[in-house]
């Protein structure tokens, strides 16, 4: 009895194995280099436009209370203050100098929510474009290069995939656009 359900059980791997190398041969994989994409497409570059313009507007903010505590911390240190005017100063200066610390804080804050968002957007996108790419070509399977250790270069889409991702993008641009200009007139 248990030769037999031995004899069974190597009866079964085998068929078995048969299946999945027939089912591994018509499995067709590509690969693509997601950080090529999102900083090589043309809303890659936009998204990193965009949050480089939310950064600086931040900084511009920062930058303001910052000449603010520069001008008092050079008023402080004039020797003809009295102390009443010396202590309110001081006070006005630490006062400052909190609000800078909360704004770089929430700056930081600001930022990384922006760019968080920026990029889920573009993640959304070139997931998109990865299913129609998929659908097109008969892909059973596209990866990240980053998680491959070795693959031929004739599967890597990757500019097939942000030339796709480009044109589908300047489609929506101009369609939006398009919207825009007939919902004005």
């Amino acid at each position: 009895m248990r030769k037999v359900g031995l004899v069974f059980l190597v009866f079964a791997v085998v068929l078995l194995g048969g299946a999945l190398s027939a089912s591994a041969q018509s499995l067709k994989v590509a690969v693509m280099d997601l950080q090529v994409v999102m900083s090589e497409s043309v809303a890659g570059k936009q998204a990193n436009a965009d949050l480089a313009q939310f950064a600086r507007e931040r900084q511009a903010q920062i930058d303001e209370i910052n000449a603010r505590v520069d001008a008092l911390q050079t008023e402080l240190a004039a020797t003809n203050l009295s102390e009443s005017d010396r202590s309110a100063k001081q006070e006005e200066l630490n006062s400052l100098i909190d609000e800078l610390q909360q704004r770089v804080v929430q700056a930081q804050n600001e930022i990384n929510a922006r760019q968080q968002l920026l990029r889920n957007r573009v993640l959304n996108d070139i997931g998109q474009v990865l299913n129609i790419i998929g659908q097109e070509r008969d892909y059973s399977l596209i990866i990240d290069s980053s998680s491959v250790f070795y693959y031929k270069l004739v599967v890597d889409i990757t500019w097939e995939v942000v030339r796709r991702y480009d044109e589908l993008y300047e489609a929506a641009v101009q369609a939006a656009s398009g919207q825009a200009d007939a919902g004005g007139q």
